[in-house]
């Protein structure tokens, strides 16, 4: 998975992922 599908699909992820994603 790219980081461009987990963003589209973040609603499935928790946003604690999300923001850890983001700060990488």
């Amino acid at each position: 998975m790219s980081d461009e599908e987990n963003e589209q699909n973040h609603v499935g992820i928790p946003s604690c992922l999300t923001i850890a994603k983001r700060s990488f």
